[in-house]
Protein backbone atom coordinates (compact mmCIF):
# COMPACT_ATOMS: atom_id res chain seq x y z
CA UNK A 1 0.00 0.00 0.00
CA UNK A 2 1.39 3.40 -0.98
CA UNK A 3 1.64 6.25 1.52
CA UNK A 4 -1.20 8.06 -0.26
CA UNK A 5 -3.44 4.98 -0.11
CA UNK A 6 -2.68 4.64 3.60
CA UNK A 7 -3.54 8.31 4.21
CA UNK A 8 -6.82 7.99 2.31
CA UNK A 9 -7.77 4.84 4.22
CA UNK A 10 -7.03 6.32 7.64
CA UNK A 11 -8.06 9.95 7.25
CA UNK A 12 -10.25 10.44 4.17
CA UNK A 13 -12.35 7.29 3.81
CA UNK A 14 -14.99 8.46 6.30
CA UNK A 15 -17.00 11.64 6.63
CA UNK A 16 -15.42 13.99 9.14
CA UNK A 17 -14.18 17.48 9.78
CA UNK A 18 -10.60 18.70 9.91
CA UNK A 19 -9.20 20.94 12.64
CA UNK A 20 -7.85 24.17 11.13
CA UNK A 21 -5.54 26.84 12.52
CA UNK A 22 -5.79 29.10 9.47
CA UNK A 23 -8.52 30.65 7.35
CA UNK A 24 -9.14 28.01 4.67
CA UNK A 25 -11.69 28.14 1.89
CA UNK A 26 -13.60 24.86 1.79
CA UNK A 27 -13.23 24.70 -1.99
CA UNK A 28 -9.45 24.98 -1.70
CA UNK A 29 -9.27 22.16 0.85
CA UNK A 30 -11.52 19.98 -1.30
CA UNK A 31 -9.28 20.48 -4.33
CA UNK A 32 -6.13 19.83 -2.33
CA UNK A 33 -7.33 16.37 -1.29
CA UNK A 34 -9.38 15.52 -4.37
CA UNK A 35 -6.48 15.88 -6.82
CA UNK A 36 -3.82 14.08 -4.78
CA UNK A 37 -1.85 11.49 -6.71
CA UNK A 38 1.07 9.17 -5.99
CA UNK A 39 4.52 10.56 -6.77
CA UNK A 40 8.05 9.84 -5.63
CA UNK A 41 10.23 12.47 -3.95
CA UNK A 42 7.97 13.97 -2.74
CA UNK A 43 5.36 11.33 -1.91
CA UNK A 44 2.25 13.13 -3.21
CA UNK A 45 1.37 15.75 -5.80
CA UNK A 46 -1.96 17.58 -6.01
CA UNK A 47 -2.25 19.43 -9.33
CA UNK A 48 -5.00 21.97 -9.90
CA UNK A 49 -5.56 25.65 -10.83
CA UNK A 50 -2.24 25.80 -12.71
CA UNK A 51 -0.24 24.92 -9.60
CA UNK A 52 1.38 21.87 -8.09
CA UNK A 53 1.05 21.20 -4.38
CA UNK A 54 3.96 18.93 -3.43
CA UNK A 55 3.29 16.99 -0.22
CA UNK A 56 5.93 14.99 1.64
CA UNK A 57 4.69 12.55 4.27
CA UNK A 58 6.62 11.53 7.36
CA UNK A 59 5.96 9.90 10.72
CA UNK A 60 7.10 10.74 14.23
CA UNK A 61 6.21 9.68 17.77
CA UNK A 62 6.90 10.60 21.39
CA UNK A 63 8.92 7.51 22.31
CA UNK A 64 12.62 7.21 23.02
CA UNK A 65 14.48 7.42 19.73
CA UNK A 66 18.14 6.70 18.98
CA UNK A 67 20.12 7.20 15.81
CA UNK A 68 21.16 3.54 15.60
CA UNK A 69 17.94 1.81 16.59
CA UNK A 70 15.25 4.37 15.76
CA UNK A 71 11.92 4.61 17.56
CA UNK A 72 11.57 2.48 20.69
CA UNK A 73 7.85 2.16 19.90
CA UNK A 74 8.60 0.67 16.47
CA UNK A 75 11.20 -1.65 17.98
CA UNK A 76 8.77 -2.98 20.58
CA UNK A 77 5.99 -3.28 18.02
CA UNK A 78 8.20 -5.34 15.71
CA UNK A 79 9.33 -7.54 18.61
CA UNK A 80 5.73 -8.30 19.57
CA UNK A 81 4.85 -9.12 15.96
CA UNK A 82 7.78 -11.54 15.71
CA UNK A 83 6.81 -13.07 19.05
CA UNK A 84 3.29 -13.66 17.78
CA UNK A 85 4.53 -15.16 14.52
CA UNK A 86 6.91 -17.49 16.35
CA UNK A 87 4.08 -18.67 18.58
CA UNK A 88 1.90 -19.33 15.54
CA UNK A 89 4.66 -21.31 13.84
CA UNK A 90 5.37 -23.42 16.92
CA UNK A 91 1.92 -23.98 18.41
CA UNK A 92 -0.79 -23.69 15.76
CA UNK A 93 0.02 -27.17 14.47
CA UNK A 94 -1.37 -28.67 17.68
CA UNK A 95 -3.87 -26.01 18.76
CA UNK A 96 -7.02 -24.76 17.07
CA UNK A 97 -6.41 -21.15 18.08
CA UNK A 98 -3.79 -18.93 19.72
CA UNK A 99 -4.21 -15.69 21.65
CA UNK A 100 -1.22 -13.60 22.71
CA UNK A 101 -1.49 -10.61 25.06
CA UNK A 102 1.34 -8.13 25.43
CA UNK A 103 2.12 -4.53 26.34
CA UNK A 104 4.26 -1.82 24.77
CA UNK A 105 6.34 -0.20 27.48
CA UNK A 106 5.69 3.53 27.53
CA UNK A 107 8.98 5.43 27.10
CA UNK A 108 7.45 8.68 25.85
CA UNK A 109 7.86 12.21 27.18
CA UNK A 110 7.22 15.76 26.01
CA UNK A 111 10.77 16.67 25.01
CA UNK A 112 11.16 13.50 22.95
CA UNK A 113 7.88 14.34 21.23
CA UNK A 114 9.25 17.72 20.15
CA UNK A 115 12.75 16.45 19.36
CA UNK A 116 11.56 13.51 17.27
CA UNK A 117 9.34 15.78 15.21
CA UNK A 118 12.10 18.34 14.74
CA UNK A 119 14.68 15.77 13.62
CA UNK A 120 12.48 14.26 10.92
CA UNK A 121 11.04 17.63 9.88
CA UNK A 122 14.45 19.22 9.32
CA UNK A 123 15.70 16.23 7.34
CA UNK A 124 12.76 16.61 4.93
CA UNK A 125 13.14 20.39 4.66
CA UNK A 126 16.69 19.77 3.40
CA UNK A 127 15.20 17.82 0.48
CA UNK A 128 12.99 20.64 -0.84
CA UNK A 129 15.51 21.89 -3.48
CA UNK A 130 15.82 18.34 -4.84
CA UNK A 131 12.04 17.89 -4.85
CA UNK A 132 11.60 21.17 -6.72
CA UNK A 133 14.05 20.20 -9.46
CA UNK A 134 12.48 16.77 -9.80
CA UNK A 135 9.01 18.27 -10.30
CA UNK A 136 10.31 20.82 -12.82
CA UNK A 137 11.95 18.05 -14.83
CA UNK A 138 8.67 16.13 -15.03
CA UNK A 139 6.20 19.01 -15.41
CA UNK A 140 8.18 21.95 -16.74
CA UNK A 141 8.78 25.32 -15.12
CA UNK A 142 5.49 27.01 -15.92
CA UNK A 143 3.42 25.85 -12.94
CA UNK A 144 3.66 27.37 -9.49
CA UNK A 145 4.95 24.84 -6.95
CA UNK A 146 3.84 24.86 -3.31
CA UNK A 147 5.45 22.65 -0.67
CA UNK A 148 3.45 21.07 2.13
CA UNK A 149 4.30 18.45 4.72
CA UNK A 150 2.00 15.74 6.03
CA UNK A 151 3.33 14.95 9.52
CA UNK A 152 1.73 11.92 11.13
CA UNK A 153 1.95 11.38 14.88
CA UNK A 154 2.06 7.58 15.21
CA UNK A 155 2.46 7.58 18.99
CA UNK A 156 0.22 4.70 20.12
CA UNK A 157 -3.24 6.04 21.03
CA UNK A 158 -2.14 9.65 20.44
CA UNK A 159 -0.48 12.48 22.37
CA UNK A 160 -2.29 14.65 24.93
CA UNK A 161 -1.85 17.10 27.77
CA UNK A 162 -3.86 17.84 30.92
CA UNK A 163 -4.10 21.14 32.79
CA UNK A 164 -4.87 21.22 36.51
CA UNK A 165 -7.74 23.61 35.97
CA UNK A 166 -9.26 21.30 33.35
CA UNK A 167 -8.65 17.55 33.86
CA UNK A 168 -10.01 16.63 30.42
CA UNK A 169 -7.20 15.33 28.13
CA UNK A 170 -6.59 17.62 25.16
CA UNK A 171 -4.84 16.84 21.91
CA UNK A 172 -1.22 17.91 21.67
CA UNK A 173 0.51 19.08 18.50
CA UNK A 174 4.25 19.81 18.04
CA UNK A 175 4.09 23.58 18.37
CA UNK A 176 6.98 24.38 20.69
CA UNK A 177 8.65 27.77 20.32
CA UNK A 178 11.63 26.14 18.65
CA UNK A 179 9.45 24.48 16.02
CA UNK A 180 7.46 27.65 15.39
CA UNK A 181 10.78 29.45 14.84
CA UNK A 182 11.78 26.80 12.29
CA UNK A 183 8.49 27.34 10.43
CA UNK A 184 9.04 31.10 10.44
CA UNK A 185 12.49 30.60 8.95
CA UNK A 186 11.29 28.33 6.14
CA UNK A 187 8.67 30.27 4.24
CA UNK A 188 9.15 27.91 1.29
CA UNK A 189 6.80 25.65 3.25
CA UNK A 190 3.30 26.77 2.34
CA UNK A 191 1.44 24.65 4.86
CA UNK A 192 1.33 21.70 7.24
CA UNK A 193 -1.10 18.81 7.53
CA UNK A 194 -1.01 16.78 10.73
CA UNK A 195 -2.47 13.31 11.03
CA UNK A 196 -3.34 12.49 14.64
CA UNK A 197 -5.24 9.92 16.62
CA UNK A 198 -7.93 11.70 18.63
CA UNK A 199 -9.16 9.36 21.37
CA UNK A 200 -11.19 7.12 19.09
CA UNK A 201 -10.71 8.39 15.54
CA UNK A 202 -8.09 9.68 13.14
CA UNK A 203 -8.23 13.42 12.53
CA UNK A 204 -6.57 15.90 10.19
CA UNK A 205 -5.18 19.26 11.31
CA UNK A 206 -4.45 21.91 8.66
CA UNK A 207 -2.51 25.15 8.88
CA UNK A 208 -0.84 27.65 6.60
CA UNK A 209 2.72 28.59 7.41
CA UNK A 210 2.01 32.32 7.57
CA UNK A 211 2.64 34.99 10.20
CA UNK A 212 -1.00 35.26 11.24
CA UNK A 213 -1.26 31.54 11.97
CA UNK A 214 2.10 31.35 13.73
CA UNK A 215 1.32 34.42 15.86
CA UNK A 216 -1.95 32.82 16.97
CA UNK A 217 -0.20 29.55 17.79
CA UNK A 218 2.29 31.39 19.97
CA UNK A 219 -0.65 32.60 22.06
CA UNK A 220 -2.04 29.07 22.37
CA UNK A 221 -1.60 27.12 25.59
CA UNK A 222 0.49 24.57 23.67
CA UNK A 223 3.34 26.95 24.51
CA UNK A 224 2.67 26.50 28.22
CA UNK A 225 2.60 22.69 28.37
CA UNK A 226 5.29 21.15 30.58
CA UNK A 227 6.45 17.56 30.92
CA UNK A 228 4.25 16.90 33.95
CA UNK A 229 1.20 17.86 31.92
CA UNK A 230 2.17 15.66 28.98
CA UNK A 231 0.05 12.52 28.71
CA UNK A 232 0.30 9.35 26.65
CA UNK A 233 -1.16 5.90 27.04
CA UNK A 234 0.42 2.49 27.55
CA UNK A 235 -1.07 0.34 24.78
CA UNK A 236 -2.13 -3.24 25.39
CA UNK A 237 -1.86 -5.54 22.39
CA UNK A 238 -3.71 -8.74 21.56
CA UNK A 239 -2.82 -11.12 18.73
CA UNK A 240 -5.20 -13.83 17.58
CA UNK A 241 -4.77 -16.70 15.13
CA UNK A 242 -7.13 -19.58 14.28
CA UNK A 243 -6.48 -22.76 12.35
CA UNK A 244 -8.73 -23.20 9.31
CA UNK A 245 -9.12 -26.83 8.19
CA UNK A 246 -8.16 -27.46 4.57
CA UNK A 247 -11.63 -28.65 3.67
CA UNK A 248 -13.02 -25.27 4.77
CA UNK A 249 -10.65 -23.47 2.44
CA UNK A 250 -11.82 -25.22 -0.72
CA UNK A 251 -13.62 -22.95 -3.17
CA UNK A 252 -16.32 -24.36 -5.40
CA UNK A 253 -16.20 -23.19 -9.00
CA UNK A 254 -18.79 -23.61 -11.74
Amino acid sequence: MSELEMIIQKYLSKDGTAITYSDFEQQEVNKLFHYMGIYERPDILSIYDNKIVAIEHFEFDSYKNTRKKGSDFKIQESFIERKMQNKINSELKTKSEIVVHDEIKNTSNLQQYYDNFKKVFLSHIDNIPEYREHIKQDFGKEKNIEFWFFAEDVSPLGSYYIKKENPTPRLLLPFSKEIIDILRKHKEIKGMIFGIYAMNEYKLVLMYNDDKTLNNLEKNEYFKVNNEEFMSFTPQTTGFAIKIPKDKMEVETN
